[in-house]
């Protein structure tokens, strides 16, 4: 694997973390507001 490759994997892994983390959140938060009401 050259270099290019490798970084645009790295850039691929940490979209798709914070892509997920966000998911998480937003169904964390929708969960806190729906217990609260």
């Amino acid at each position: 694997m050259d270099a290019l490759s490798t970084s645009r994997a790295r850039m691929t892994v940490k979209a798709a973390v914070a892509s997920l983390e966000e998911r998480i959140y937003s169904h964390f938060f929708l969960t806190e507001r729906v217990i609260s009401t």
